[in-house]
């Protein structure tokens, strides 16, 4: 195993791969390997690989493999003319702790200092940073033995003081173990991406926040379904300058990875064969990446997120025409806070008139939800204003709109088969119903104010929806 220090050489670009893994994800990972192997890649191109587990995935003879971060980087042998994964140590690390992933990220991205960087997620809805456990249940209440990272549905208080009251708002399905919360059956094989899509994102905002770099990362591409939501965007500002992801649900292969490789690397740009191969690759990106005050900084990224896209459509094909991914410029998106909490607070103290209108367009079922209660924030509100013809709402609302449409999204991908009108830059959380049937999903939202939110913390956005759901709850 080779032990990671401070690189001598200058790193061009630093991709990482935090990839947490279910069966089928596995199977296009190591197809990606497979791929990645035939690349003479350059010393200036460092690619890691962060590993783990966000299911209970059995060996041959039916035992559980007892998961814990794997931690690799791509390297080329000259002798063998081939790019392999090669284990690493990262000094400070201790694989078997549920948050190592995290401090993993710190010390790959401070080890390197690169002129650009990549973060890519690989999994299923937000999964990312949560200690998992083998639940036993007794007659009386669960227990709980946490075991860092075996399966991807619990997470720990951050705020033990706070008691979470499951039944409120008919959190039916929803178990409370000491200081875990049980969102799923730990021995259910299926991932539910609805239940974690925006919970645990927080985490790699929370873990890399107190980096002093702005931001630590130039780009991240999420390969996890629903995860463009408006939670994401504010939390990670301090993260990543550009943010791809799926505002719906998307294939598990992911983008084509190999491409992407391929172009940094500079072989697209010397190989006729590669270069005809999908959708043209603009010049600019066989240029060395410019650092982040560059003149060419924005339009080197702008085609790095095209690239994305091309590549998930090359190789979903007809599936691609179902999904709907946004790249958004994360630099501005602290602004929305004030204007946010302006259209909120006027929604709580007009509740009597706004209230209703929202109320009937939730009941009629007219708009297009992009996964349960997540819709496009624009046509949420653009649907409300047509609704209500309130000059107040129009008059706060109109700022709000020019930003969105204005300041955030660059590049975007919407499937043949979607209204484009119904996506615009990323979704926002709505309950549509009180009843049963959203329980799990609602409850979900309302133990937001525990994880580490920054968009939570400093926006009214719950605030009117606990307040909007208690006035419907009234008029049952």
């Amino acid at each position: 195993m080779r032990v990671v220090v401070e690189q001598d050489q200058p790193v061009d670009w630093l991709v990482v791969f935090l990839i947490l893994e279910s069966l089928d994800i596995t199977e296009s990972v190591e197809e990606m390997f497979k791929e990645v192997k035939g690349i003479a890649l350059k010393k200036t191109i460092k690619i890691y690989v962060l590993q783990d587990s966000i299911q209970h995935i059995k060996d041959p003879a039916g035992n559980r493999i007892d998961y814990r971060l794997k931690v690799h980087e791509f390297h080329y042998n000259e002798q063998q003319k081939e790019t392999r994964l090669k284990p690493v140590q990262l000094e400070g690390v201790d694989t078997k702790d549920g948050f190592a992933w995290r401090e993993a990220l710190k010390r790959i991205r401070l080890i390197n200092k690169p002129r650009v960087s990549a973060l890519i997620t690989w999994s299923h809805g937000a999964g990312i940073g949560i200690l998992n456990p083998d639940m036993v249940t007794n007659n009386t209440k669960p227990l709980v033995t946490q075991k860092p990272n075996a399966f991807n549905i619990v997470r720990n208080f951050p705020n033990r003081k706070q008691r979470f009251i499951p039944e409120k708002f008919n959190c039916s399905t929803m178990t409370m173990a000491g200081d875990a919360l049980i969102v799923n059956d730990p021995d259910n094989g299926d991932v539910q991406c609805h239940e974690l899509q925006d919970l645990f994102i927080s985490e790699i905002a929370d873990g890399l926040d107190d980096m002093g770099l702005a931001p630590v990362f130039d780009i991240m591409v999420m390969g996890n379904c629903n995860t463009q939501i408006i939670d994401n965007c504010y939390n990670l500002n301090k993260i990543a300058r550009y943010y791809l992801a799926p505002i719906t649900v998307m294939q598990p292969n992911g983008y084509d990875f190999d491409r992407f490789i391929k172009t940094i690397n500079g072989d697209i740009f010397t190989n006729e064969k590669l270069m005809k191969a999908g959708k043209p690759v603009p010049k600019i990106l066989a240029k060395r990446p410019p650092i982040m005050k560059g003149k060419y900084y924005n339009t080197y990224f702008n085609s790095i997120a095209r690239l994305f896209l091309n590549g998930y459509v090359t190789i979903n094909e007809r599936l691609a025409k179902s999904a709907a991914i946004v790249v958004n410029d994360l630099k501005e998106i602290l602004a929305l806070k004030p204007m946010i909490n302006e259209l909120c607070e006027y929604m709580v103290a007009n509740k009597a008139k706004i209230y209703p209108a929202i109320d009937a367009i939730l009941q009629e079922g007219t708009i297009v939800f992009s996964d349960k209660d997540f819709i496009d924030i624009v046509l949420l509100f653009d649907t409300i204003q047509q609704k209500v013809k309130n000059t107040g709402f129009n008059k706060i609302y109109s700022r709000l709109r020019k930003f969105l449409l204005k300041k955030i999204t660059i590049e975007k991908h919407i499937g043949e088969e979607l209204d484009a009108n119904s996506f615009h830059c990323f979704s926002i959380y709505i309950p549509v119903s009180v009843n049963n049937v959203i329980a799990p999903t609602f409850c979900c939202q309302y133990f937001r104010h525990f994880a580490n939110s920054q968009f939570v913390r400093e926006t009214r956005w719950d605030n009117f929806v606990i307040d909007f759901t208690e006035w419907r709850l009234k008029r049952q």
